[in-house]
Parts: structure tokens; sequence; C-alpha cells
């Protein structure tokens, strides 16, 4: 499934994180012409806390505690993410319209659509401000998928849920675990924050490829 000569991002476009990786790893792509698919990966990320059975109400107090740290650490995160997006919000899009974005990620892999492509064309979907700039913009993002992906938006479904689920649990066969990760010869890292030491090892991969 994965090809040892390609650079695979792992995302879920519906949060900002995944949006920003789309992007920055998009333009190392670029910069270092390393070939890149975008691949979905729809996994809730591990929550092992949910897994401790309850116990003492000391035990109980200082899991609520965590848990409510932990989330305004995410709430913190997200509002950070969303102003370096310049967004307001990402809710361009229903359920079923990610789904068949992401069955159209999953089919095109082997002739994937640019990054950077990708990221202006849902980022417009989610900076339109009137109903009528929304609708274009989805259009736009339709044309685009269509192109690439003819059966774009006639399959939906059980069906396409079922492939995305078991791409999802061959990608954590691999060793990806949550969103946004980045696989690069046969290695995971997880988020954009790994790109400086990808770039010294794609630039050390050039060198011996001259």
């Amino acid at each position: 499934m994965l090809q040892s000569d390609r650079c695979y991002l792992l995302v879920d476009l519906r949060t900002a994180e995944s949006l920003i990786a789309l992007k920055s790893v998009g333009l190392w792509s670029m910069q270092f012409n390393v070939p890149l698919t975008v691949l979905p990966f729809i996994k809730p990320p591990l929550n092992t806390a949910k897994d401790v059975p309850k116990g003492a109400a000391d035990l109980e107090a200082y899991k609520a505690l965590r848990s409510e740290a932990r989330r305004r650490v995410r709430h913190m995160e997200l509002q950070r993410d969303m102003q370096r997006l310049e967004l307001a919000t990402m809710e361009g899009l229903d359920a079923s319209q990610w789904q068949q974005l992401n069955s159209a990620l999953l089919h095109t892999k082997d002739n994937p659509l640019a990054p950077m492509v990708l990221f202006n064309a849902l980022h417009g979907c989610f900076v339109a401000a009137t109903k009528a700039e929304r609708d274009s913009a989805r259009q736009a993002l339709s044309v685009l998928l269509k192109a690439h992906y003819p059966l774009y938006g006639e399959r939906f479904g059980p069906a396409v849920q079922a492939e995305l689920t078991s791409l999802s649990d061959l990608l954590e066969s691999e060793g990806v675990l949550s969103s946004p990760s980045i696989w690069f010869q046969g290695e995971v890292y997880r988020g954009a924050a790994h790109l400086p030491l990808l770039s010294a090892r794609a630039s050390a991969l050039q060198r011996s490829e001259w």
C-alpha cells in the first residue's frame, strides 16, 4: 500500500491541525521535490484514561483535573491554529462531502492531487463569508476532485466508510496512531514539527542521488 519512494501525509482534514499540516508539508514537498501523497486517517486519538477502572475518590478527582487540563490545552491549540489559518470556522462541508473527499484522496493515491491545490480549494470553502461564496467554493472543490476522480459525488455511505476504515486500520498497522502524521521512508513522524529533520533527510537523499 505505502510505496517506499513516496512520502505520505496522513490527515483528518476536518481539523485545523491537519489543514495546517497540509499547507506546511505541501510547501515542504515542493521545496525539496519530494513526491507527496495525501491520505485520510480517520480515527479518534488514543485515550487510555477511559480504560482505567473507576476507583478511589482521589483518583477520580485527579483524572477529572487532568481531563480538564487537556481540554483547556486543546482549546488553546485550536485557537492558535485557527489564527494561523485566518479562519473563524471550519464548517464549510457536511459529513457526506467529507466522506466523498476522503474517498477521492484514497482512490487517487497513485496519481495524487497536488497538496497546495487541495489546501487552497478547502481554505476557500472555509473562508467564504456568504452562502453564495460558500456554494461557489464547494462547486470549485467538486469540479477539482471530479477531474481527478470521476466517481466523486457518486459513491457514499457504508461501503465508502468501510474502505476508509480499512485504510486507517492498515495505516495503524504501519505505526500511524494519529493525524496529522508523515510517513517518510518507512518511518512515521507525528505532526509537521518534524519538518526540519525531514528537510535534512531529504537533502541527504538528494545528494546521494547526484
